[in-house]
């Protein structure tokens, strides 16, 4: 329980964050508005100990998609290096 309540801290920080630097930078000063963003902070914050869990089980792709990763990860970077050197166009 602790782990989680630790990343739900963390993530409610980032959030708040966020909207802090959202606010500032747009420029907000409508106080419907900036209450209205720190409420659903809040709301975010205290809901997110009991969101995550349900929402870490849910899958957003379908089974079928799939990612596939070249054994040797340099290959990719080597290829595009030797067409870049040969000045051979990507497509």
């Amino acid at each position: 329980m602790i782990p989680v309540l630790i990343e739900s801290a963390l993530r409610s920080l980032l959030a708040g964050l966020v909207v802090a630097i959202g606010l500032r930078v747009f420029r907000i000063h409508n106080v419907v508005a900036q209450k209205a963003a720190w409420g659903l902070v809040l709301t975010a914050a205290l809901a997110m100990p009991w969101l995550l869990p349900t929402v870490g089980r849910w899958q957003l792709l379908p089974e079928s998609a799939s990612i596939v990763l070249p054994a040797h990860p340099m290959t990719l970077l080597e290829e595009l290096q030797a067409r870049i050197l040969a000045k051979k166009p990507f497509w």
